[in-house]
């Protein structure tokens, strides 16, 4: 009799050693993205020591196919000689992939060198993903608890009071990041739905922790079940978590699989919505929200969105915020932070200036008036933008998108006339409206109380039509405006239109400079409304 095998679903993670075979369509396309020197370098981060566990090579004596076109090494010293080589000697990518897939990992790649692989490509090509920034935040409780609480502790106001001075206490004590901890908390709320590979790793260029989560639309890790799967049922999502920082960078799109699809996004939704879970404890639940901005750079968002000191200082705030300027914006003197050869330019307009009303000065060619108005458009910019905006500080947002609901500024009485009648064209107004009922002369003997009662009624529906149509006629008039930029560097931009003079930097408003650390807000009265995620 034959024994039967059952599978059954599991919460554990796939092991960082399985392999997947070579002629997979996901090995292919993850390894021929890569840059030969990248790639040379991949592969001798697979041959440390403490890699070689889930990332060995096959050795000669381990080699069972000898139709092989590529003679296998017999240590991995000579392996890694080979790699060596490779990067001495002139050559296309193709010879390095070549070797790797039909050569010394012909029996397959792991998912451990999957993921070293696409972390690879990230740190190489840093703007190949679209990065979203959530805040981590206390999650509130519902009202009906609240009232629950308050109910059975007898308590009046002087309850309800305590608990509002409290809660901001609760709400700066956010828990601490620790990967293994995580990641078993991540594995339980997801586990029982998909399987999934996990690989943490350190930047070293950013002070963040990248997560690379390789999700297979399957709850069983058999491996059977494994090795139906192919290249098209994977997705890849990528999540960094900032040192020090409530914030968390979701990518919008994957570099492995179908990203795109219907799938692809319900399967993001399922592993993000998992996250605040996953720190979640008893009688201490969290939840993500939105902070209103998304790039394509990392450095943007460490910026923006990140521990330092610049959340709350775009902008001209720089200047403090990266210790340019010493003190307080208070006590800040132009010359603080402009070069010598500005501040003989600047000198040298004063002296002429003070000296105009004794001597005589000749009058500005016009080569001389383009290059002073330049320098000034320059320093205007400077004071404007601060250290950002700059096209190569890697810090740029590539859209930005501002609805204004601000009222139409009137300041003449010809506006306001016009105003006024295109209002009243919008509505008739009731004193062109026959009236039902005259006025009863006092020569006429009636006087019913019903007939007064009706008169008082309609007294006061004119009132009331005269005031709403003077309301109306008083209301501003609020145009639907909506403004985006688009660019590799959308502030960059800007700052190049203030400094040719296309944009005038003194009435700009403060949202064009970067000053809210948004790229997707709505302007009232000037200025941008926050959210309750938004800001540092």
């Amino acid at each position: 009799m034959s024994e039967r095998t059952y599978t059954f679903p599991t919460t554990s993670a796939l092991p960082s050693a399985h392999r997947i075979p070579v002629n997979d369509t996901s090995v292919q396309r993850t390894l021929g993205k890569i840059s030969r020197p990248a790639l040379i370098n991949l592969v001798h981060e697979w041959l440390q020591p403490h890699n070689l566990p889930t990332c060995r090579p096959v050795l000669g004596e381990q080699d069972e196919n000898t139709d092989s076109v590529y003679d296998l090494h017999q240590t991995i010293d000579e392996v890694r000689q080979t790699y060596d080589d490779f990067r001495t000697r002139r050559g296309n990518k193709r010879e390095v992939v070549d070797r790797i897939l039909d050569g010394d990992w012909r029996n397959g790649v792991s998912l451990r060198q999957l993921a070293m692989a696409d972390v690879q490509y990230l740190m190489e090509h840093p703007n190949s993903q679209r990065w979203v920034a959530l805040k981590l935040t206390r999650a509130r409780a519902p009202l009906k608890e609240k009232q629950q609480n308050q109910n059975k502790d007898g308590t009046g106001k002087g309850q309800e009071t305590q608990k509002t001075t409290t809660s901001p206490e609760k709400e700066i004590h956010l828990p601490r990041f620790e990967a293994p901890v995580f990641l078993h908390s991540l594995q339980s709320q997801i586990g029982s739905l998909l399987k999934a590979h996990y690989h943490l790793t350190h930047l070293p260029s950013l002070p963040l922790t990248l997560l690379r989560i390789a999700v297979l639309d399957s709850p069983y890790s058999s491996q059977t079940a494994l090795q139906e799967t192919t290249g098209d049922m994977w997705r890849t999502l990528f999540i960094a978590f900032p040192d020090n920082s409530p914030y968390v960078y979701v990518a919008v799109a994957s570099a492995l699989g179908g990203p795109n699809g219907p799938d692809g996004r319900s399967l993001r939704s399922l592993v993000v919505d998992a996250i605040p879970k996953a720190f979640s404890k008893p009688r201490e639940r969290y939840s993500l929200e939105s902070t209103a901005m998304s790039s394509k750079t990392l450095g943007a968002l460490l910026i923006a969105r990140g521990a330092g000191r610049t959340n709350a200082a775009g902008g001209g705030w720089s200047l403090f915020a990266k210790g340019t300027l010493e003190g307080t914006p208070l006590m800040v003197s132009t010359s603080a932070y402009e070069s010598d050869e500005e501040n003989q330019v600047l000198r040298g307009k004063q002296s002429i200036q003070a000296n105009t009303s004794k001597t005589r000065k000749r009058p500005l060619s016009i080569r001389e008036s383009t290059q002073l108005l330049s320098k000034k458009r320059r320093l205007l910019a400077q004071d404007r933008f601060g250290a950002s905006g700059l096209p190569d500080d890697n810090q740029g947002i590539e859209k930005l998108s501002i609805r204004i609901e601000d009222a139409y500024p009137i300041t003449t009485p010809t506006q306001r006339t016009a105003q006024a009648a295109f209002l009243s064209k919008q509505k008739p107004s009731t004193a062109d409206k026959p009236h039902i009922r005259s006025r009863l002369t006092l020569d006429e003997p009636s006087f019913n109380a019903s007939d007064d009662a009706e008169e008082e009624e309609e007294e006061e529906e004119e009132e009331d039509d005269d005031d709403e149509n003077e309301n109306q006629t008083n209301k501003p008039w609020k145009p639907h405006v909506a403004i985006t930029f688009h660019g590799t560097h959308v502030f960059a931009g800007i700052r190049a239109l203030v400094e040719c003079g296309a944009v005038d930097g003194r009435t700009m408003p403060g949202w064009m400079t970067g000053e809210d650390g948004v790229s997707l807000g709505v302007v009232r009265e000037g200025k941008i409304v926050r959210s309750k995620g938004d800001g540092a």
